[in-house]
């Protein structure tokens, strides 16, 4: 069965990162191997360059738990990344310079027009830091991809591996690239398909997250103002006139007429997220630096990005072999496009908690917050002081102490590590100058957990248990203690003959319990 994770530009990067954590968390019934597709030309983006180091520790992490299935695989993290990722990139399929200018790029049939619609500027742009809200640029470059063999035949492998093929892609509507190349690249599959195997048009479903605004951008300064500096107001205006080209599209979605219908729609479902006001890119309310791209061009999660993990987990699941559970919405409109609202009262922010995630996926993503804090901020640094002090206090597990090194414990560190991160951030989400996450009790002492888990102690692992109780809500808490103190007794030692089985029992054992109905 084909899994493919397409990413583009900067907030589709984040979004793919969301993703990652939430199949991390058993958001989905998927297992075997996914790949990952992320494109975008500026290749040098904070927020892409986040994404592929979070795909390396994530690829570390379950290649050392591996196998991934039979009883002694690992219970959680059950997706393997296929690790090809860098040669689907924008260099990676066309084998192109950073620095060479727009024409280089373009299929060949295009060349010859470029002078009548395009400026020199424009024709000579080095397409280093993306397409500077240029979607027409996009939309040229993307042509050149079409052409590559190597990118038909990449698709067409997924596609043809065998049952049905989910694609999921994520982008944004107000930027470059992601306006450039979010409905073409679906709709080139769906012809692709249909020309070189009509025979798996029904067993290919297409999926997306369309970002609209959600953040607001920075305040260029005073040397950037002569440079076309990127505004919200251009933001409203791109969006504007984007949705007015997707709104043109008659067969865009799945519903509302024949055209509309499975292997002929473009997409199957499509999840439009967005949020107003607008949320901050650096959630403490500092002021962030304005940058046109590039590595300064990183912001901080936030809760319309785990919200994205959600939607591609509902499309997952309902598009699993044997299921089939993608309805048309019953609306004026009759076509598969999932809208989220955030109540609150009017003229009051929302305020968001773990009631506005899908349910299942609230319960998985705490059970795996309980995980990684346990394992991150209490076993794994407990280890470490156990090295060089022989009285550690949970780490008698290890029975040859400082001789053993954990080799899983500690690639599932590293990536837990970055999942504590994001759920912090998520928590932290800032808009119109206030905090509107309460998924922590109290975000910061997240935080003190993860500064103390950098610097390994006896009196650190101590503190950080102290911390606990204000992460995660109180009736959360219930089966933490005697988590953390029978990893000293002699169940762990007959249940957890080695790093895996540790790790699955101690996954297992933070378990969220669902709530009775009310």
């Amino acid at each position: 069965m084909g899994k493919l994770l397409v990413t583009i530009g900067g907030s589709g990067s984040a979004c793919g990162t969301a993703i990652l954590h939430g199949l991390s968390a058993n958001l989905t019934e998927l297992q075997g191997t996914m790949d990952v597709l992320y494109l975008d030309k500026d290749a040098t983006n904070g927020t892409t360059s986040d994404f592929r180091k979070k795909l390396q520790l994530y690829g570390r992490m379950t290649e050392e738990l591996a196998p991934a299935e039979g009883r002694d695989g690992r219970q959680f993290a059950r997706i393997d990344i296929n690790d090809n990722y860098d040669d689907w990139t924008i260099e990676g399929i066309l084998g192109n310079d950073a620095e060479e200018p727009l024409e280089n790029y373009c299929a060949t049939a295009s060349q010859s027009f470029l002078p009548l619609f395009y400026t020199d500027t424009e024709r000579r742009m080095k397409l280093s830091v993306g397409f500077e809200r240029h979607p027409n640029i996009g939309s040229l470059v993307f042509d050149g991809i079409k052409e590559n063999d190597k990118f038909r035949e990449k698709i067409m492998h997924v596609i043809k591996s065998g049952g049905r093929t989910q694609i999921f892609i994520t982008g944004s509507i107000f930027g470059g690239t992601g306006a450039s190349m979010f409905a073409n690249l679906a709709e080139y599959i769906r012809s692709l398909v249909k020309d070189e195997s009509p025979e798996l048009q029904n067993k290919l479903y297409i999926g997306g997250v369309l970002l609209t605004p959600y953040f607001s951008i920075p305040l260029a300064p005073a040397e950037e103002l002569n440079n076309n500096p990127v505004k919200d107001d251009n933001i409203t205006e791109a969006t504007q006139t984007a949705l007015g080209y997707y709104a043109s599209i008659e067969n865009l979605v799945c519903g509302g007429g024949k055209e509309r219908t499975h292997g002929k729609a473009i997409f199957d479902a499509l999840y439009l997220l967005g949020f107003s006001p607008k949320t901050q890119i650096n959630n403490d309310g500092s002021p962030a630096p304005y940058c046109k791209g590039g590595s300064s061009q990183l912001r901080d999660a936030c809760i319309v990005e785990l919200l994205s993990a959600c939607a591609a987990a509902h499309f997952f699941n309902a598009t699993q072999d044997g299921r089939d559970d993608l309805k048309v919405n019953q609306s004026d409109v009759k076509e598969n496009i999932f809208r989220l609202s955030l109540g609150g009262t009017e003229g009051a922010l929302p305020a968001v908690t773990w009631d506005n995630i899908p349910r299942e996926s609230a319960m998985k993503l705490q059970q795996m917050l309980r995980f990684a804090l346990l394992l991150c901020c209490v076993l794994q640094p407990d280890w470490q002081a156990a090295t060089s002090k022989r009285n550690a206090l949970y780490a008698r597990w290890l029975k040859k102490g400082a001789k053993v090194k954990p080799v899983q414990l500690q690639a599932a560190r590293d990536y837990l590590f970055e999942y504590l991160r994001f759920i912090y951030q998520v928590a932290c989400t800032n808009a119109g100058g206030e905090r509107i996450c309460a998924h922590l009790a109290n975000p910061e002492k997240l935080w003190d957990a993860i500064e103390l888990s950098v610097k390994p102690s006896l009196k650190n692992c101590a503190n950080t248990f102290k911390l606990l109780a204000d992460i995660v809500p109180v009736n959360d808490l219930t089966n933490l203690r005697p988590i953390i103190d029978a990893l000293n007794g002699k169940y762990w030692l007959a249940k957890a003959k080695d790093e895996t089985a540790l790790l699955n029992s101690l996954y297992a054992a933070c378990t969220i319990e669902e709530k009775g109905d009310e």
